[in-house]
């Protein structure tokens, strides 16, 4: 009967910690090697490893001695995780601008458009995140015709690697018509 006792006792002690792993395992959904449709990788992460940030983005435009003659600035919240996070966002802003005739009134509107859109966003370690932006501004070029206003386009796209908590230069372009310098920096934060 001592055995028997024993037995038990042992198979119940290396039974426990089976019992134990298999309630956690089924706790967890495990990510299947193939994705459901509709469904976000993000969903199969566990929401504590996320590390939301705060992203301040500022498009300067510099006259040719450096000086900022015109700034626009974008601000967007989002997160970021060690096995990256793929959605993409995007903050835009459009103004209408309008255009006087040769009489002194308004004779048309047109409409300037700038959008940033952030993606694929990492954390490389506890001071670094990495991810994918896209820029786009328009501006208006000065002409003496205002019947048929010139818009130029400023795009940008790139992968960087941001230092939380300070701010960096990520695109910069010269405009050699006017000696002008457009740069678009980014300050990554984190939101507590």
């Amino acid at each position: 009967m001592r055995n028997f006792a024993r037995l038990t006792l042992l198979a119940m002690l290396f039974a426990a910690p089976l019992c134990v792993m298999a309630q956690d395992a089924s706790a967890k959904p495990t990510m299947p090697a193939v994705l459901p449709p509709g469904a976000s990788r993000d969903d199969y992460l566990p929401i504590a490893t996320r590390l939301y940030i705060k992203l301040s983005f500022t498009l300067n435009e510099l006259d040719e001695h450096g000086k900022v003659i015109n700034t626009r600035r974008f601000e967007g919240i989002t997160y970021a995780h060690p096995q990256g996070h793929n959605d993409e966002a995007s903050i835009s802003m459009r103004d209408r601008i309008a255009l006087l005739g040769k009489d002194g009134r308004v004779s048309q509107f047109t409409d300037l458009n700038s959008k940033i859109s952030y993606s694929h966003i990492y954390v490389i370690d506890e001071n670094h995140v990495a991810l994918s932006v896209q820029g786009s501004m328009e501006s208006l070029l000065p002409t003496d015709n205002t019947e048929f206003p010139v818009t130029r386009t400023n795009e940008w796209s790139g992968n960087v690697l941001m230092p939380i908590s300070e701010r960096k230069v990520i695109f910069s372009s010269d405009d050699l018509a006017s000696k002008h310098t457009l740069q678009l920096d980014l300050l990554v934060t984190r939101v507590r």
